[in-house]
């Protein structure tokens, strides 16, 4: 037993050091932490993974949206082959290809694990190439920036209230059916859904700047952390995983009786 925690240990301080050192051409250099709580769920069926690839970087979350171990299988699979392509390929020339090939190879994959369809998962995946930072998302996960003092949302997220919001911009549906709708929010698109949809994908690439911080996460993390209080915890000059395991801290003091399973991973850009 001895011997199998100073091994985690071990590991653990690898990890930190690998991730503090990020590009080490010195091209982009970036720190990132990351934590999870399992909330008041029996089972965290949220799955976190990251990749390297020359001087890119990849992060995915995902939640398992399901059932118990089937959940948990489900995300674990979409966070495995997202990330284990990215460590053959990178995002290549075509980020969109890359992304749209991953989360359909993920939700076939997931769909021969589960094949009743009875579980899936959100998938976020987020890669930073030449200063630049790319996404996709297939279901509920965040994606988010903090810059400046401002925390900024990239993604939208596929829930049906989101849906009928911009359904009624669109003049497509009524205010009211607009309004009802508001009401849920249930997840319209995943991956391990038979029938799954085009990604919520990067319009444009963000234009990285040095302080920048990056946030993945489920809706654990946003759902039950106001943004404001996102906010005062990135402005700290603390470590990515201070300030990770400082988020869900705040999450476990709250003890909400509805606490999801929560995830996050914090990536800071250190040096360009």
């Amino acid at each position: 037993m001895t011997y199998f925690i100073v091994s985690c240990c071990l590991l653990l301080a690898f990890l930190i050091v690998r991730a503090a050192l990020g590009n080490i051409s010195g091209v982009l250099r970036l720190e990132f932490g990351l934590s999870q709580t399992p909330g008041n769920r029996q089972v965290n069926a949220d799955e976190i993974d990251w990749a390297y690839y020359g001087d890119e970087t990849f992060f995915a979350v995902a939640d398992g949206i399901g059932s118990g171990d089937k959940a948990k299988t489900a995300a674990r699979v979409a966070v495995h082959i997202i990330s284990r392509v990215f460590e053959q390929t990178g995002v290549g020339g075509n980020p969109a290809y890359f992304f749209m090939n991953c989360f359909r190879g993920a939700n076939s994959t997931i769909l021969r694990y589960i094949p009743d369809s009875t579980a899936g998962a959100s998938l976020l995946g987020a890669a930073i190439k030449d200063n630049r930072l790319y996404y996709a998302l297939a279901g509920n996960c965040k994606i988010s920036v903090f810059r400046e003092g401002e925390l900024y949302d990239l993604s939208e997220g596929h829930t049906f209230d989101i849906l009928a919001r911009n359904a009624f911009i669109r003049k497509e549906i009524t205010r009211i059916d607009a309004l009802e709708a508001a009401k849920g929010n249930r997840i319209y698109n995943f991956v391990g859904k038979d029938g799954f949809r085009d990604l919520e994908m990067f319009d444009t690439p963000v234009t990285l700047k040095k302080g920048d911080i990056i946030l993945l996460m489920t809706d654990g993390v946003y759902e039950f952390c106001e943004a404001e209080a996102l906010a005062k915890i990135l402005s700290s000059r603390d470590s990515c995983n201070t300030m990770a395991k400082r988020i869900t801290d705040t999450l476990d003091k709250s003890n909400h009786l509805e606490q999801d399973n929560a995830s996050i991973i914090v990536a800071r850009i250190n040096a360009l």
